[in-house]
């Protein structure tokens, strides 16, 4: 898994050769074992900087064609490798294309095997984690997708002259034509929410985001997208008790393995259910397999600051397992000076660098492998269903309601929740869920803030926990802030809840009894994971660790210079700002925390000289 680019001429003017090895080598960072551009066409050029991350790649060379009529360029892990391998074989391609469905096929190889067999049609056969590019020469049109879940991104700018396409925002940068005009947008929804929650948007306005489950295609001059996917509704279908838990566990067990295929591998692991649960099918399926790995797991523990238990459990599954476990410790990092020297900038303001333990795990973790396997997805993958019960209702389904409520009692010896808080929730936005303060007046205005911000709220309470998986911007902005090209880290992550398999399957299961508490993860692997770690209740952070550090030590000096920054002008009442860092004694924790969002604003603008 890999950088790319695309440098297409709009105008058809011949691509500089030296601009597109410029731009190709400016992904060197997160793709150090090659570098290789090419010229499909005299007006398009493909460059990648290659990562090899699973046993295929090393047989990977990008760009890539059979024939030198369609070519690819991209950034791919491919789930369920063999059935796609028999569909390409049932196929009608020629002899020398179907030679090359080999079991030991690089994924970029399937890719552009099935875009040959499908054309366009291709996207409905391809499942994992990808974002590339085709050129097919033969109808003179480009060819970009994006995976189901927007793991791997894809971003994209269109000048008059120009269409150049990466999944590195800084590679994009590189490119004369593309200006560094901000978003004002963007920044609104930076210092609400900490993310921009439009998916087709960027902190640029130059630079666009192909939003997940979308296809690019440029033909006749012109630049058209097309959603080709997205999650059903729920259609549930009732089993028996032992067929949802052996049909989930093979799911569960065919979406971590699909993610293993090196053999030094890095796992985050917590003491929460999600990751020990991928952590220990990991450990698992690599024992069973035979061959020899070396699995590592990395642990982020708080020892002062805020009560915490993660490392205790943490500890369980990696002696059952044997894992070599990694504790870093969270305040040491909380508050420390900023780098005077700064190695990477993120291209979005995210955190401040040498702040967090997770910019530290992500650096140790590379040193050992290119892979982390990481346990999001779990909370809203066995999310409650608040309508569920109600629904069974309301249409008139009381046999099925009857069933729901009696398994409920049988398997948790309590009745279902009736979420009333969430429903006043829906109605009403909470007191401590108001505008910052220190945001200007004007700004909130311009941008509608007030109603933003109250929209966005809304529509996180109304939408399905499985439907945000694929429709929420907070995951698809998540996956792009631990990609190679947000972090500078050559790692790549894995998330075995975002299978597709594993998500249409839970679209299936009544959520009554099975997703309270996670009933069906913990049944699924209760044989895999300790009495402890299985039976231990979700436990979130017990506060804001920021803001209990603020209250103990008082803000650190650098935060205080950087509140008083002027590229903070247009947006924040700095002298009210500046006050409040000054005065962390006044805010609640959660309130301290908020003013970590213009901080960090500041320090981004100031590094990237964008003021």
């Amino acid at each position: 898994m890999s950088g790319f680019v695309v440098l297409c001429h709009l105008d058809g003017a011949p691509v500089d050769p030296s601009r597109l090895d410029h731009l190709t080598h400016a992904l060197a960072f997160r793709g150090p074992d090659a570098q290789r551009a090419a010229c499909p066409a005299p007006h398009l050029g493909f460059g990648q900087a290659l990562l090899r991350s699973t046993f295929e790649s090393e047989h990977e060379t990008q760009p890539l064609t059979f024939d030198e009529k369609i070519w690819i360029v991209g950034d791919l892990r491919l789930d369920a490798r063999p059935e796609l391998l028999a569909r390409l074989r049932a196929a009608n391609l020629t002899p020398r294309l179907n030679d090359a469905a080999q079991a030991d096929s690089p994924d970029v190889a399937l890719a552009l095997l099935a875009y040959h067999a499908w054309g366009e049609a291709c996207v409905d056969y391809l499942h994992g984690d990808w974002g590339f590019v085709i050129w097919e020469a033969a109808r003179q049109k480009l060819f970009g997708a994006r995976d189901q879940f927007g793991v791997v991104p894809v971003y994209y700018a269109q000048t008059p002259q120009h269409l150049i396409i990466s999944n590195t925002l800084q590679c994009l940068r590189q490119h004369p034509a593309v200006s560094s005009r901000l978003n004002q947008a963007t920044i609104g929804d930076y210092l609400l929410f900490g993310t921009n929650w439009n998916r087709a948007t960027t902190f640029f306005t130059d630079l666009q985001r192909l939003p997940p489950a979308h296809t690019l295609i440029l033909a006749d001059g012109q630049i058209r997208l097309r959603r080709y996917w997205q999650l059903s509704q729920p259609d549930y279908i009732y089993r028996r008790e032992s067929d949802y838990i052996d049909q989930f566990r093979a799911l569960f067990d065919q979406a971590v393995a699909d993610r293993l295929r090196t053999d030094h591998l890095s796992t985050h692991l917590t003491g929460g259910m999600d990751s020990s649960s991928i952590a220990a099918t990991a450990a698992l399926l690599l024992k069973q397999s035979g061959q020899p790995f070396d699995l590592r797991a990395y642990t982020i523990v708080f020892e002062r600051l805020i009560p915490d238990e993660e490392g205790k459990y943490a500890r369980l599954t990696a002696e059952q397992y044997q894992l070599p476990i990694t504790y870093l410790v969270a305040e040491n990092y909380i508050g420390q000076p900023l780098p005077e020297k700064l190695v990477y900038l993120s291209p979005e303001p995210f955190a401040l660098p040498g702040q967090t333990a997770e910019e530290d795990q992500k650096r140790r973790a590379s040193a050992h492998s290119r892979v982390m396997l990481a346990g999001y997805g779990g909370d809203p993958l066995f999310g409650p269903a608040p309508s569920y019960l109600w629904g069974l209702l309301a249409r008139g389904q009381v046999t099925a309601w009857g069933r729901a409520v009696a398994a409920h009692w049988r398997i948790h010896h309590r009745r279902p929740p009736l979420y009333i808080r969430h429903w006043l929730n829906y109605r009403r936005l909470p007191a401590e869920l108001r505008l910052p303060v220190w945001l200007k007046a004007d700004f909130v205005a311009r941008q509608c803030l007030a109603e933003r911000f109250r929209d966005i709220w809304l529509q996180n309470q109304a939408e399905d926990n499985r439907a945000s998986m694929s429709e929420s911007p907070f995951w698809s902005n998540l996956f792009g802030r631990a990609d190679p090209g947000f972090t500078g880290v050559p790692l790549k992550f894995r998330f075995p809840f975002f299978d597709q398999r594993l998500v249409e399957f839970i679209l299936t299961v009544p959520p009554v009894p099975w997703f309270t508490d996670k009933h069906l993860l913990r049944a699924a692997i209760s044989n895999r994971i300790s009495l402890t770690v299985l039976q231990r209740p979700k436990t979130p952070l017990a506060s804001q660790p920021h803001g209990q550090q603020a209250r103990q030590v008082g803000s650190p000096e650098w935060m205080k210079k950087l509140a008083g920054e002027g590229g903070l002008e247009p947006y924040v009442n700095r002298e009210q700002l500046a006050q409040l860092v000054a005065e962390p004694g006044r805010l609640k924790p959660w309130q301290y925390s908020q003013l970590y969002l213009p901080i960090t604003f500041a320090y981004w603008l100031k590094q990237g000289d964008l003021l």
